[in-house]
Parts: C-alpha cells; structure tokens; sequence
C-alpha cells in the first residue's frame, strides 16, 4: 500500500503578499500546566569560556546538536559554542535546530525577538516564520525515585530565571512556497532586565524547489486505545486526563504536521462478552479513535495488539471449563474484558478453545474494521516476544490465529529478539510472515527479508532526527513506531509528548519536533531514492547505479551489526554539522540526477568567504581514553581491589566502522560490567559482575571459547609468555599459554545477587611457575566481555584486536602501597605530574631518571604528594620512584611525533565547523601550548590555519572552521613543537551553501 501527502498541509492563501501560517505553527499551544513543574540550577563539566559579552548580559547563549537530551546542568563542551544558525530550506519546508541559553546569574524578563529574515533584492521572510520554543523542565517523583524531565516545549515569552541553569529552546523557521530563492539574514535577540543584547545571527538558503511532503510509509507512536477513565481489573487506564473524545482530533492533526501518519493503539479494551453461547463486541471506543484520525488526515493505517482479547478469550475458556463444566451457559456468561488473564496468571496453557473464542473475536473485530472504513491495520499478538513467559506464549499460541482470519497483510511480528546475544531467533523468517518490525535489525536478517520479500519495520529506535531519517534509510524500512505518548504508565513512568489542550491546539515537546527533523531528511533520501529509480527506467542504468551508490554511502556509516549496546549513544553523538552535510549531499544529488533527466537545476554555487582557523576545544569525557599507564594495586591482605570498570570496546570490526578514536572510546559506550581483583594464597582472583546479566539456567551449545563470557589475558613481569583465560556463561574455562591449550580445569561459579550475577575465578600461581603470591612485580593484564552474538569485547583498556595486553597492569607490591595510590603520568616529552597517597604525612618521594637526575619530595598532612618532572627524547630508558621504602619501576620511551589526529567527519559544508580528533604525546603537566597548521588541497594549495591555544594534552576534540576552504579534498597539517603532523582521514569540504 502506497501513501503520500503535502505532510504539513501546506496549501497556503496569499494575502498581502504574505503566506497564511501553516497548521504546522497555527495548532501549536503556548504552555499546559502539569505537575512538577521546576528546575534546579547546576553546573556540569563542560568546556565553555564566556566572553566578556555573556557576563555583562549575565548569560551565554549557542547552539546545541539537536540529538542531545536537554539538561538543567548542561554546560557546551567546546570552549567558543557556535552561534549563527545556518539552514538550508525548499520552499513549505520546516527548518529547525536546538539552542541553549545558559545562565551565569540571575536573570529577570529575559526575552527572545526574532527579526525578519531579508534575502536578495529585498525579499523578506517575516518574523511571524521564526518560532520559538523553550523545554518545560519538570522534576517529580516515582516509585524508581526522582524524575528530572526535560523535553515539552512551550512558547518562549519572557520569563525570570535563576543562575546556573541550562535553558533549552528549539528554533523553527518555515519557508514559504513563495519565497524567493536565494541566503536570507535576520537574526535572533536575547536580552535581560539590563537590556544587554547577545545577538544569534539566522542565515537561511532558500532553494529554488519545493518540500515534496513527508515520505509515504507507517510512522507511529503507540498511544492509548482507549480514553481517560477508571482502571478495571486487565483494563487499567494508562490514558491521561486530556486524553478524551473532544480533543484527539487536534491531536491526530498535530500527528499528521509532523509526519506520522499510523498510530499504534495499545491497550484496546473494546468490550467483548458472550451471551447465550455467542461471542458479542462493542468496537465503538476504538472506532472513535479510527474516526477521528480519518477526519485529520494521519491514516495511511493503524497497528493495535489483540493482547486484551487474547486474555478475555482465555478467562472466558477457563470460567467455563471451571464453573459450568465446560458447556456454555444461557444468558450473559458474567466475563467481560475487565476479567482478562494471561497463562501465567492462571498455570493453564493456552488452548485449542482458547484459540476458538480469539478467532470469533477476530471476526467481529474484522468485520468492524470493514464495516467503518478502517485504513489498513495491522495487528500483532505481542510485542518484545521473548521479554516474559506470557508474551512468548501468546505469540506463539495467537500468531496462527490472526494469520489465518485476517490474513498474512494484516499481521506484524514485532519482536526485539533479533540481533540480541540472548536470543537471535527470527520469528519473521521461520514463520515467513510479510510484515516484520524488529528493534534491532542485523545484516543477516536484512538480507533475508529482502529474499522473503518481507517489508522492514522498526520499533524503539529513539525519538532523535537520526532514528528517523538516515537510520530508516540505512535499513530500508517502510514503517516504524516508537513508545510512546498519552501515556501515564503509573509508578514506573509518564511518557508525555504532545498535549491536546481543549482549545484546538497542542503542546509539542522535542521528541516529536527531533521525529519531524528526521522524516523530513527521509524525505530527500526517499525522492533521490525515486530519481534512480528513474534514470533506470529512462535507460541510464550506468547513472543510475552511479546515484544508488551514493545514496547508500549517505547512511553507510550505521554499523548495525553493535548497535545492541551502542545505537542510542550513536545517534546521540552525531553533530549537526554531519547530518546538515549529508542533507546537502543528497539535495546536491537531486539537483545532478534531475538534471539527467531534463529538470531545471536549483542549487546555484555560492562564494566562499572567511578564513580557515582551529576555532574550539572540547573538554575529553571523564573516561580514560587515552595511552599511559594504569596500575591497579593488589592488597597483601587478600582483600579484592575496588572494582574497575570497562573503558572501551574493541573489535576488528568495530573499529573499521568507527569514524574515529576519539568516537570509538566515548560513543560505544560499552555495558556496565566490573571486575575486581584479591590476591590468594593459591592464586589471583577476579570476580566479574554483570548488572543486567542474568542466570538462564540453558545448557551451553558452543564450544566454551565461542560462548557468551569473560576473557582474561595476562603476562607476568620478565615474562614472554602470554597466558589467555576464558570463562562461559555455563561456568565452564579454557586456558591457553602462547595459544596452546593446557589440560586444566578451573571452577568457575556464577552467583546472582540484587547487584546482578557475578562470576569468579582463581588463576592458580602454579600456572604462571610461581610458588608463591609475587612481590614487587607489575603484570600486564586485560580483561573482556564476549557477546558471541555479535563477536564484541568490551575491554579494561583499549585494544585493536580481540583482546590483548596494553597499558593495563596489576601491581603486586605486599609492603602494603593501597590500591590506586599512584598516578605516574604519561612520560612523555615535556612536563610530567606525578602524584598519588602514601600511608603517612613526611614519608619520601624521590624520582630518578636514567641519566641520574633526581626530583625529590614528601608527603603532605593527608600522605598524598605531588612531583613535577621533565622528561626527554634523551631521557629515555628506565626510570625509578622511590616511595619510602619501596621502588617502582616504569619505562618511558623516546618519540618522534607528538600528536596523531583523526577526521572523523565524512564531509563538512564550507564555512561549518568539522570536528579532528587529537591525541597528544607531551607530558601531562604541559599547559595553554599553541597549536597551529594548514590545510593542503590534492592540487598542492596551501590555506594557513589560524592557530589556538590549548589549554592542555588531554585526548580531545578540536574544531576546524572551514571559513574560506574551497570545494574539493583537503589534507589537515597540525604542528606542535616545530614538527608537522598530517591528520589521517581526508577533509572532505562541499560547497558552501550560504
């Protein structure tokens, strides 16, 4: 089924030269109180450096990736935010992007004006276009505890805010159909009480096309199928109080402005009851539903669950098995849809009779949907199969059911099985049902669906532009639905997205403006999409496998084979400037492939202007990401260190996906997991706990090297030999020394707690040809979490490949240093901090390096002491630190590069920023050293950079102002310390665009 409108009903009346607002604004409320409404000032770590401007007018204000999640703390992690919004519209179209303001102290009647924006020869978009809304920040409590929520959006009027709080605001702009193409420039004007004003220059790129209306497809939210009411037995009230008859019309309208257009009805309590022997059906409350999304024009179709009359058929099977015997009575039975149960409430299998009264339901509820002019549903017996025993059953016993009265193109499997380690079962195939919506979509699974011919839904991506534009794209999907709205889940949460208020409007929230951003890039990879489809049809199948490539490549960057742990984080951490390319790649490809095909172009060069400089640094997260050392001290006593946590994922593949370092360490978050260590008398012990692992009870299929579990490698001090150990979920071991198998068995129990499971295990010493606990001795050690499902390892310290030994190591030192007491630095040229706690005040530390220079120091009041130290190329070699009576030893080795950089951006639009990663190799203790270079085109010209100023070598994320580049490749020149350094990645620049 194909469906496709002008999604923001853009049908205008011109009236003095100016275009009526669209529904998209018109149907937008000021602001709907709730409870909870507060905030509360803070200040988390970030990287800003207010200019004088920000304090004279008390706050800063820039902008901010629109994948971000608003917080009250939240400080911009690049020392200079960016400030100019930069939008490229066709003509009806929304354009949008998120900005914070931040205050510094107190501010009274802050205030927003939009100006009008003035384009070539005059042309003007009036401020009427511009709208601004501002995050209603609530905080409340719940069963789980506090709840800090930021995410509805009321309009921006002025209002009194205290110091140190993070204001989010979302900024749309419409482009009129009659606009005129060309750059337009206004601006944004915040100002204070004091009536100091912080300017945000709007520069919007008109282009000669227009919006061809949202992408056809099933895009959805699940919602409430019924209204607000009284909960009864199974029929609980998840709907809130605005949830009624009289206002969902103007919710299915603002539904449809923003692109969905097939809602996921969940809960569905359309009363069934049997009287006389006969099954009886009142669909009047979901026919409302249906009704009323008809009239606003969101029906390119409908899901609902038929869980609710899978537990009402099953309590009618059980009432009259155990009250009548089995025969159906006279008259009203006394069971009605509030009396629902499910298998595991009443210890019965579902059955055959079970199966009978479902199918009758079924039939009404078909009939029905005909009767009323329903757009195409589909309908799905459970969802997330394999979460609970209920929902397995379900499935399994109803899914042949529904196939067999509805029909396989009213059916959907809607499963997050799929591309998960604890199951991977695809329902869709072994079933061959058409129509599979899976959260987490493989490869492999892909490929069988195209085989199968089975459309591609998905579910629970995340409400962010990147869920539902290039992500969609990348897996070809023809429908997706994400939880939820309307919806007052109780205790365990409130999913509130969109509020009708009672008088024909609707408060938005940035979930659903993100969701738009999103469909509306859908929108331009959909109409490339159509344009190869035309070329291969006009005979130009050489152009159109040309087009097809590079539409792939747009979404390409999507590893899907880790995104069980890491899509959410992913999308998070894509910057605006990346998908703001990708949008223009694409509208640039329109313009060529349309050409091809006889249409007129719309996309005329610009000049280039500025000049190129190294413009920001963002602060490094809080994770080690960088090389140098890290120890973790052994207690003599036997007691187990504190745990340490996973700070990376490594992987082959991962890696290979990954755009940079820096992205790999701090985007691919990997899962909670810790390990501790204790030595024993008869070997060292590790203890891994996993928080959301759980204890299955399933026999172990795979080989134990291919299961599920932990690696451990370690390598002793003096030692050549590595030693590799691996632990399965089934508890069994395999261990291997220089990748030779050794006969030998180590227990390895799993005990589960409230913390999660933990597994532990004890490496005798005798396997390393130790007697005995080793004293004064620094073992290199890794270790990893396996998920076979996917080959990943989430690793203590980070590795290319699999897991192997790097800067980890466990320090056996039994005169009684405590755990984590020293931090030697990265001994690197330059200057070095030392630091660390020693067990008493006045005890001496003193430093010798290779060639004999000392520093020296004691320890302070608390015993923790700090020593400053120069190393160079010439002081390479062994070093000593004496730590009262006790001697480290650590290598530092000579260099002869200081930085490597990364760009980890596909392409940038000139005059954008572009991020480069950077890792430093001087000395931990150097500060504000200057950091200069050039950009080199393929044909030898050379742009200077202007240079910055970093305030030190922590592992970071520069940005590149790509003022002034041309089109074309360009090499990144860095120089440090008199020595150029090339960036490895190509600086990828497309035309500017304003």
């Amino acid at each position: 089924m194909k469906y496709g409108w002008l999604g923001i009903g853009l049908l205008m009346l011109v009236m003095s030269g100016r275009a009526e607002l669209p529904d998209y604004f018109r149907i937008l409320a000021d602001d709907y109180p709730l409870p909870g409404e507060a905030c509360r000032p803070g200040t988390a770590p970030g990287g800003w450096q207010p200019a004088e401007s920000d304090w004279t007018a008390g706050f800063g204000c820039g902008l901010a990736d629109v994948e971000l999640s608003p917080r009250m703390d939240w400080v911009w992690p690049e020392t200079a935010p960016r400030r100019t919004f930069r939008l490229i519209g066709q003509r009806g179209e929304i354009r949008a992007q998120s900005f914070v303001v931040r205050t510094l102290r107190e501010v009274s009647r802050l205030e927003i004006e939009a100006t009008d924006l003035i384009g070539p020869d005059g042309a003007k978009i009036a401020a009427e276009n511009v709208d601004v809304r501002r995050v209603k920040y609530r905080i409340y409590q719940k069963d789980r505890g506090e709840v800090q929520e930021g995410n509805l959006l009321q309009k921006a009027l002025p209002g009194d805010f205290p110091g140190g709080l993070s204001l989010w605001h979302w900024l749309s702009v419409w482009v009129p159909p009659n606009a005129a193409p060309g750059v337009y420039q206004g601006s944004l004007r915040l100002r204070g009480a004091t009536g100091t004003v912080q300017t945000m220059p709007v520069v919007l790129r008109v282009l000669a096309k227009d919006f061809p209306g949202y992408p056809a497809g099933y895009w959805g939210v699940w919602l409430p199928g019924h209204f607000h009411g009284k909960s009864e037995g199974a029929c609980r009230n998840y709907a809130p109080e605005w949830w009624t008859p009289e206002r969902i019309e103007t919710f299915f309208r603002f539904f449809r402005s923003r692109g969905f257009n097939c809602p996921v009805y969940s809960g569905v309590y359309s009363e069934l009851w049997m009287s006389d022997g006969e099954i009886r059906a009142d669909f009047s409350e979901v026919n409302r539903f249906v009704a009323a999304q008809r009239r606003a024009g969101a029906d390119a179709g409908l899901l609902l669950d038929s869980i609710a009359v899978e537990q009402w058929a099953h309590a009618t099977n059980r009432w009259i098995v155990e009250r009548y015997d089995g025969v159906k009575p006279a008259g009203f039975l006394g069971i009605s849809m509030k009396d629902g149960r499910h298998c595991t409430q009443t210890g019965v299998a579902y059955n055959e009779l079970d199966s009978a009264y479902f199918a009758d339901a079924v039939r009404l509820l078909k009939r029905n949907a005909e009767t009323n002019n329903w757009p195409h549903y589909f309908i799905y017996p459970e969802e997330e199969i394999d979460n609970r025993p209920e929902k397995t059953a379900g499935y399994e016993h109803f899914m042949p059911v529904l196939r067999r009265i509805v029909g396989d193109d009213h059916c959907l499997v809607v499963d997050n099985s799929v591309g998960y380690p604890w199951s991977n079962l695809d329902r869709g195939r072994r079933d061959q049902l058409p129509h599979r919506s899976y959260n987490l979509w493989v490869e492999t699974a892909l490929r069988q669906a195209r085989e199968d011919r089975a459309s591609v839904w998905t579910f629970n991506r995340g409400w962010g532009r990147t869920a539902w534009g290039l992500y969609l794209q990348r897996i070809g999907a023809v429908g997706a639905n994400q939880w939820a709205d309307a919806w007052d889940g109780g205790s365990y949460g409130e999913w509130y997205n969109a509020i009708p208020t009672g008088d024909g409007t609707v408060l938005t929230s940035l979930n659903y403006e993100r969701a738009a951003l999103g469909l509306r890039d859908l929108a331009v990879l959909r109409e490339l999409a159509g344009l190869v489809g035309e070329l291969r049809e006009a005979g130009r199948a050489g152009d159109a496998d040309f087009y097809q490539a590079r539409l792939d490549g747009l979404s390409a960057f999507f590893p899907l084979e880790m995104f069980c742990w890491g899509l959410g984080e992913y999308q998070g951490s894509v910057k605006d400037a990346e998908l703001e390319a990708k949008r223009y790649q694409a509208l640039q490809d329109i313009d060529a492939a349309g050409r091809l095909l006889g249409r007129p172009d719309f996309l005329e060069a610009t000049a280039t202007a500025g000049k190129p400089a190294l413009a920001a640094a963002e602060i490094p997260g809080s994770r080690r990401t960088g090389a140098g050392t890290a120890d973790r001290w052994l207690f003599p006593d036997g007691r187990p260190t504190t745990e340490f946590s996973w700070t990376g994922k490594s992987e082959t593949y991962q890696r290979s996906v990954a755009v940079s370092e820096q992205q790999f360490y701090e985007l691919y978050q990997p899962p909670p997991v810790t390990v501790a260590a204790a030595c024993r008398d008869d070997g060292l012990e590790l203890s891994f706990r996993d928080p959301r692992r759980k204890i299955t009870g399933t026999e172990a299929v795979l080989p134990v090297e291919q299961e599920d579990g932990y690696r451990i490698v370690l390598q002793p001090q003096g030692s050549e030999d590595t030693y590799r150990f691996v632990l399965d979920a089934a508890g069994r071991t395999a261990v291997r020394k220089n990748g030779a198998l050794i006969p030998v068995e180590l227990p390895a129990p799993l005990t589960a707690g409230a913390d999660g499971v933990t597994q532990r295990v004890v490496l005798p010493w005798r396997l390393f040809g130790r007697e005995a606990v080793p004293e004064q001795e620094r073992w290199r050690f890794n270790a990893a979490r396996f998920y076979a499902a996917g080959s990943l390892y989430a690793t203590w310290t980070p590795t290319r490949d699999g897991v192997e030994c790097n800067d980890g190591y466990l320090v056996f030192d039994l005169s009684g240093v405590p755990a984590e007491s020293v931090e030697i630095g990265n001994v690197y040229p330059g200057r070095n901090r030392l630091s660390g706690v020693l067990p008493a005040p006045g005890l001496p530390v003193i430093l010798t390096a290779p060639d004999g220079e000392r520093w020296e120091t004691r320890s302070g009041e608390g015993g923790d002491f700090l020593l400053e130290y120069r190393m160079t190329n010439t002081s390479a070699g062994n070093w000593q630190l004496r730590l009262d009576t006790r001697t480290i030893q650590f290598a530092a080795a000579a260099r002869q590069t200081y930085l490597t950089a990364l760009i980890p951006g596909e392409a940038v639009i000139s005059g954008e920023r572009t991020p480069i990663d950077v890792e430093f190799f001087i000395g931990n203790a150097e500060r504000d050293f200057e950091l200069g270079g050039a950009v080199v085109a393929d044909d030898g010209r050379r742009l200077e950079l202007s240079p910055m100023a970093v305030p030190d070598p922590a592992h970071r994320r520069l940005y590149l102002d790509t003022a002034g580049i041309p089109a074309g490749r360009w090499t990144v020149l860095l120089n440090l310390n008199g020595v150029e350094h090339r960036a490895a990645g190509c600086l990828n620049v497309l035309a500017p665009a304003w």
